[in-house]
């Protein structure tokens, strides 16, 4: 009987088990269809299964792309739209430099019977500056009363608008940036009115764009964008991935403020700002940085019920409607924040972004101004980046570009290079040449940009050693599978490398290779890994004593042809990686340590 039993209950596991994993496959697929059916560029492209597309030239970088709806990220991509529990109503509007207060205080007052329902202004002030570059603001003590239904001029740039009850309770909050009274001041040099409007959504990937901006990008599809499918970021840092984006040494918003263009700078990052903020005309620190101390979040929420990012994208889009068609100008939108960690975050963005493109699409504003959206890869903090598709995914980030109408009429062949691009390897640094020449083509300077995408039609051979992308980073690399047999083989070969490499240290006891989480990647029949090692000091007679036995930690890259382990060779020098014991040259000796170092140096 009890052999019946467990025959039975092995039967049902398997049974569920196949059940699971035929639901599994129906809801990856169901995930599929749903993504697919809205899929707005053909040359913004994921691929149905993991894997490489071929190419008819045999020596091509293949893209190796993942689909944007993989089962082991199934749990991860939810859209997380967040709403404030008691948003308020609109009690103030601000246009063309002009405060109005809503006339329905009047009800309040009426219905109350007290006349103590009051407005006011007062303009943001700085309080101090965090060490992290963090500049905290409040509103000044100088507070100016405004009735109901009466335009006032305002000559503050950032201010703030409080409405209280008579006890003072505040019943309305609400920030502002006024563009206006500097306006007069700025002085256009440049020749064109030509401007430049990019949106920087740090962490975020091209997969996470399409899974949760399908709103805007059917826009962008609609509205002659040019979307790039192989845009390979350069190094797993964000911040230098955009540096290098946004020019370098020469960042592109300077070249735009010395041509006479009137520039501004949001960001939610105080580092960014912190570097860069006084290299603009306009800077939002104030503003961003009294919302968040005194407005208070809620799921990313500001206290009058609007998003945090709808804030800053609206503030984004009237700094071009201000300066629209009388002055060129550049604007900067970075976000630091949005993208991470959960990776359904960035739905937030979807809705203001596609309403906002839209308004500046019905006020001319693109009639003569360049947009860009783009992203610095995925390797923020997302949760999603932990897993074997995200780790993909990272590598891939998003460059979106609508040339202005009147760009595209004086440049008509630059336009056609920049869309024989769209599937072609680009990097970071190919972006800040075609931002730079924009720039500068914009005002008929003669200088030339051979790397930029708007003069160079890449080659479909062009490499990631040519582009200057490091092999673990290369989007046409992938996941090598290397044999139980093959390993032992590989870890005794890069031990005697490494070893050789110090053979002229004689305090140095033993080294050994951390066999761990070694993952190989092949590309063009190289293959190539990370690995780290330890360094035990052998026991020396000190002054007092013997010196105690510690261990150094050291990391370094490698690489052998995909079939030779044997041809093992290191791909750049050891290095040395800092560890949390301040004190472990107490334990050796002086002459050990500081050799052990040197031959760090001297790699």
């Amino acid at each position: 009987m009890w052999r019946f039993l467990v025959i039975l209950t092995l039967i049902s596991i398997i049974f569920c088990i196949g059940f699971w994993i035929q639901i599994s496959n129906y809801r990856v697929r169901a995930h599929r269809r749903e993504f697919e059916s809205v899929e707005p560029f053909n040359n913004f492209k994921f691929f149905n299964e993991i894997g490489q597309v071929e190419d008819e030239n045999e020596n091509s970088c293949y893209p190796y792309m993942v689909h944007s709806i993989e089962a082991d990220i199934l749990g991860l991509i939810s859209p997380m739209i967040f709403s404030c529990n008691s948003p308020m109503g609109n009690w103030a509007n601000f246009s063309d430099g002009i405060l109005t207060i809503s006339e329905r205080i009047f009800e309040k007052r009426k219905a109350e019977q007290n006349q103590n329902f009051t407005c006011v202004y007062a303009e943001i002030v700085p309080k101090t500056e965090l060490p992290n570059g963090t500049i905290l603001a409040e509103a000044s003590k100088l507070e100016t009363p405004i009735e109901p239904g009466i335009p006032t001029k305002i000559e503050s740039e950032q201010f703030v608008v409080f409405c209280r009850d008579p006890f003072g309770n505040h019943f309305y909050n609400k920030t502002f940036f006024n563009f206006l009274p500097r306006s007069e001041t700025l002085t256009n040099l440049s020749s064109s009115d030509e401007s430049l409007m990019i949106l920087s959504i740090s962490g975020m990937s091209h997969n996470q764009a399409m899974r949760h901006l399908k709103r805007s990008l059917k826009f962008a599809a609609d509205n002659e964008f040019q979307s790039f499918s192989m845009f390979n970021q350069r190094s797993q840092d964000n911040l230098e991935n955009s540096l290098k984006t946004f020019g370098g040494s020469e960042k592109v918003w300077n070249i735009a403020k010395n041509n006479g263009c009137p520039t501004f700078l949001n960001t939610d990052s105080p580092k960014f700002s912190k570097m860069y903020g006084y290299q603009f005309d306009y800077h939002s620190n104030l503003y961003s940085s009294f919302n968040k101390q005194y407005l208070g979040q809620v799921d990313n929420c500001i206290s009058d019920g609007s998003v945090t990012v709808e804030d800053a994208i609206t503030l984004w889009t009237n700094f071009s409607l201000t300066f629209h068609p009388n002055l060129c100008h550049f604007s900067l939108l970075h976000f630091t924040e949005v993208a991470g960690p959960g990776d359904g975050k960035i739905v937030n963005i979807d809705e203001v972004l596609n309403n906002s493109l839209e308004i500046l699409q019905s006020f001319g504003v693109l009639h003569n101004t360049t947009v860009v959206i783009l992203s610095d890869g995925g390797t923020g903090n997302s949760t999603i980046f932990e897993t074997e598709t995200g780790k993909l995914e990272s590598r891939y980030g998003v460059f979106l570009i609508r040339l202005s109408d009147s760009y595209r009429k004086r440049f008509p062949e630059n336009a056609e290079i920049l869309k024989k691009n769209v599937d072609r390897l680009i990097t970071n640094q190919d972006v800040a040449e075609t931002l730079k020449h924009i720039i500068y083509d914009q005002n008929q300077e003669n200088v030339t940009f051979e790397n930029s995408l708007l003069s160079r039609e890449n080659s479909k051979s062009r490499s990631c050693d040519i582009a200057g992308i490091e092999d673990e980073f290369c989007i046409c690399s992938k996941l090598a599978q290397i044999g139980i047999d093959k390993r032992p083989e590989i870890l005794r070969n890069l031990l005697k490398i490494v070893k050789h490499e110090f053979s002229g240290q004689k305090c140095i006891l033993n080294i050994e290779i951390d066999s761990e989480n070694l993952k190989f990647r092949i590309y063009r029949s190289i293959t190539f890994f990370k690995f780290f090692g330890f360094l035990t000091t052998a026991t020396v007679k000190l002054e007092k004593g013997f010196s105690k036995p510690i261990r150094l930690k050291f990391g370094g890259k490698a690489r052998f042809l995909s079939l030779e382990p044997d041809d093992l060779e290191l791909r750049e020098p050891l290095k040395f990686i800092e560890s949390n014991h301040s004190l472990e040259m107490d334990r050796v000796s002086d002459n050990c340590y500081r050799n052990i170092m040197a031959a760090f140096q001297k790699f």
